[in-house]
């Protein structure tokens, strides 16, 4: 998707700034996936609590840098969260029919 949408990097002529394009981010994307799977499969307020604070850490980190716009961080938050469903569900219809395989007794 960074390649199709070519948006570059608010950070674009420093010394420290990526190669690659901006689009989502990547971070986001995989820290909220991350944190939406383990809230789907801990179910703990304080769980949901840390997992979300450390996905937007994670995401406010990436503006703080430089390297990611608001625009990028919600772009990648939705790409992750949009992830973790398909995987989440994937997984439970596996799981389903695995523990219908197992012997009885």
């Amino acid at each position: 998707m960074k390649m199709l949408l070519a948006i570059p990097r608010p950070c674009v002529g420093m010394a420290t700034c990526p190669p690659m394009y901006s689009f989502p981010s990547n971070h986001a994307a995989a820290i909220f996936a991350f944190a939406l799977v383990v809230s789907m499969n801990i179910r703990n307020w304080k769980v949901w609590l840390s997992t979300g604070a450390l996905a937007f850490l994670v995401s406010a980190s990436r503006i703080a840098l430089d390297v990611h716009t608001p625009v990028d961080i919600v772009g990648g938050a939705v790409v992750g969260i949009a992830s973790a469903v398909v995987v989440q569900k994937i997984y439970r219809r596996i799981y389903r029919i695995w523990v219908r395989k197992l012997p009885k007794g």
